[in-house]
């Protein structure tokens, strides 16, 4: 077989340098030779002042959102809830514990109602008669006849 339709000798490491040729050179030189143009070698590089930097909007705009130099941030926290948040628990009233209290006072309720019941009670006579039976008294079937004809 030729030596022309054979493969290459040695296979490609690629268009980048392979890591351990890195090693050779310092720092300083890759970043000049990778990062840095011309214009950034010729130009001087000067700290700017506070009035050349400008005002990040940021810091305006998201006040009371994030933390900011004009004013720091305040976490909203909802208080804890506990029984007392209930409707139920600030309606309820602790009552005493014996019953003497409670029975005291259902015994003259209902004492008031049987006097005031009894003394003060209706003017209708109590006969035994319903008022339906009293305006409709039944009639035999001759006078239901006789009304009927008139």
């Amino acid at each position: 077989m030729p030596q022309s339709q054979k493969g290459p000798l040695y296979p490609s490491a690629g268009p980048l340098p392979s890591s351990r040729s890195l090693l050779a050179v310092t720092a300083d030189e890759i970043r000049k030779s990778q990062y840095e143009t011309t214009a950034m070698r010729a130009t001087p590089v000067r700290p700017l002042s506070q009035e050349i930097v400008g005002e990040n909007f940021l810091n305006v705009h998201a006040i009371g959102q994030k933390e900011t130099r004009y004013l720091p941030f305040a976490v909203n926290v909802a208080p804890l809830t506990n029984r007392l948040a209930c409707k139920y628990t600030q309606d309820y009233i602790p009552l005493p514990l014996g019953d003497k209290a409670i029975n005291k006072g259902l015994a003259a309720n209902f004492k008031a109602g049987n006097k005031s019941g009894g003394a003060a009670g209706s003017a209708a006579p109590m006969d035994g008669f319903t008022m339906s039976e009293t305006d409709y008294p039944l009639r035999s079937e001759a006078e239901t006849v006789d009304r009927l004809r008139k």
